[in-house]
């Protein structure tokens, strides 16, 4: 079935990663550019403003 084909309004939500019931496991780096399109320089910006709120990432970026 091609995605164009089908009706417009017709898919509410269309989960395409799901947990996995853990699975599958994302490296942090890669999830947070792959879900928020940010640039190195806007992740670093974000590491340097949590601690400096004293909060760390649990694991390393």
């Amino acid at each position: 079935m091609e995605l164009q084909k089908l009706p417009d309004e017709l898919v509410d939500c269309i989960v395409c990663s799901p947990p996995y019931f853990s699975l599958r496991q994302y490296l942090f780096d890669d999830a947070v550019i792959w879900a928020y399109n940010i640039s190195n320089e806007e992740k670093q910006y974000i590491k340097k403003e949590l601690k400096k709120r004293g909060i760390a990432p649990k694991q390393k970026w």
